[in-house]
């Protein structure tokens, strides 16, 4: 690997040599799950080809959903499901090769990537299910700091009241883009409304929510299947989009076709329309965790923010997406 470089949406990994491709060179497309291949972003349980020792980009890198592979085919640009969070960090692959077949040495395998903080952090989405709330952030935020942490209760009010004082607040992915808020028995009513406020958090180079304080209407939903909704359930883990292509992160492996498949673009709306005929929706990883919805040109304007609405999808137990529907707010960048 001569060289590395990242954004909190995408990679460039560039290489010595012709490398081996799923896709042609100079064409771009989903992320396939071929050993050997530059493109790949799932293979087996071992995941995708790049990794790095930092769990928060770990989890960024194993989010590839699409491929753009450059003409000579020494480099790729992988696109991801799950934001970056901004800082240097060390990237590795063990099991990319050559034309000839040949693995990438061992001596050669890694390199530093610094990531720039592209912009303020956003609310994407808060759920209430029973009496918990989950409240998704578009990138990586601090955990605790000086006021400032997503942790931190005095950060958050409850129809205009600071939360009740038996709360607490627990980080439920990689980089604290993902909150669950517990709240005393009884404080909320499924199926009324509240308004929740986040203000004061910052994300993880210290710029603040946009904008602050941010605020989201939810509905409460009935606590169904047990003590600990997001493991019984999949939840949607987060939408990017670079150019007219959308990726879909889920957290857990989900039905592709049929009666509550995710490649079923009946099950989506974006700006509470239906998807337009032309666009192509498919799974890009083996397990069906990221999906790609390929749009016509034209069909989502960069730096204007978008809703994806999905409903009725289930994950390949039958289980149904928690909430349903499940909506996310998303910034389409250029790519």
């Amino acid at each position: 690997m001569v060289s590395a470089s990242a954004t909190q949406t995408t990679a460039t990994f560039t290489f010595d040599r012709p490398m081996k491709s799923t896709l042609a060179c100079g064409t771009s497309g989903r992320a396939g799950a071929e050993y050997g291949a530059i493109d790949s972003g799932q293979v087996g349980e071992a995941g995708g080809q790049y990794h790095s020792n930092d769990p928060i980009l770990e989890q960024t890198l194993q989010s590839a959903t699409r491929a753009s592979v450059s003409d000579d085919c020494t480099s790729v640009t992988m696109t991801f499901g799950i934001a970056a969070a901004a800082g240097t960090f060390v990237v590795r692959t063990s099991t990319v090769m050559d034309r000839d077949g040949q693995l990438i040495s061992a001596s050669a395998n890694s390199a530093t990537v610094k990531i720039a903080d592209e912009g303020a952090p956003r609310l994407a989405r808060v759920d209430g299910i029973g009496d918990n709330l989950y409240l998704r952030f578009s990138e990586p935020m601090l955990q605790i700091g000086e006021g400032s942490g997503v942790t931190m209760t005095g950060n958050y009010h409850l129809e205009g009241n600071p939360l009740p004082s038996a709360s607490s607040i627990v980080c439920i992915a990689a980089g604290c883009s993902w909150l669950r808020v517990y709240l005393p028995r009884g404080t909320l009513t499924a199926g009324a409304s509240y308004r929740v406020s986040v203000a004061n958090v910052v994300d993880r180079v210290g710029l603040g929510i946009d904008p602050d304080p941010s605020q989201w209407q939810l509905v409460d939903a009935p606590l169904n299947g047990g003590a600990y909704p997001p493991p019984d359930r999949p939840q949607l883990l987060g939408v990017t989009a670079v150019g007219d292509t959308i990726a879909v992160a889920w957290s857990r492996a989900m039905l592709e076709t049929g009666g509550g498949g995710v490649a079923m673009a009946a099950a989506y709306r974006l700006d509470d329309a239906p998807l337009p005929p032309e666009a192509n929706v498919g799974c890009t990883t083996s397990e069906c965790t990221t999906l790609g919805i390929e749009l016509p040109e034209g069909a989502l304007v960069p730096g204007t923010a978008h809703v994806l609405r999905i409903e009725g999808v289930v994950d390949v137990s039958g289980m149904k997406v928690l909430p349903d529907p499940t909506l996310f707010t998303f910034t389409d960048r250029r790519p």
